[in-house]
Parts: structure tokens; C-alpha cells; sequence
């Protein structure tokens, strides 16, 4: 525990940027994660009867792009 403690005082100044980089780093995690899930998803509805309708469709392209962009914003 001491050893965290000493740890932790280095990143004292750092704070809010150690608190951004955890934050936008479980954000791609998640957006990697999402992918498969959209696809599945997109493809399930395709081979339903329903078939994909449009408002399915731009909201499947909006939550990829958002995904793109959370990706793209946490390489930095």
C-alpha cells in the first residue's frame, strides 16, 4: 500500500490528465468492444424477415461514427 501511496504523489500534479487518459482508455476499450455487437446486430436484423429499415440503418451508422470518433479522440 505504501508503495501505491508513493506512487500516486508523483501523479498528484497530474491529475486531471491521468483522470482523462483512464477515461478515454476505457472508452476505446469499450468502443473495440462495441463493434462485434453492432455487426451482429445489423446482420441479425438483415436476415429477419423485417429486413433492415432506414431509421435502424442511420441509427447503426451514428453509433459507428460516434465509435469512430471516440477511437480516433483516444489515440491522442
Amino acid at each position: 500500500m505504501t508503495m501505491m501511496k508513493r506512487f500516486l504523489a508523483y501523479y498528484k500534479p497530474y491529475k486531471k490528465a491521468l483522470a482523462a487518459d483512464l477515461l478515454f482508455a476505457a472508452l476505446a476499450s469499450a468502443a473495440v468492444l462495441a463493434y462485434p455487437l453492432l455487426v451482429n446486430y445489423m446482420t441479425t436484423m438483415a436476415i429477419s424477415d423485417q429486413g433492415i429499415q432506414l431509421p435502424l440503418l442511420l441509427k447503426a451508422i451514428a453509433v459507428f461514427a460516434l465509435l469512430m470518433i471516440v477511437e480516433y479522440v483516444s489515440h491522442f
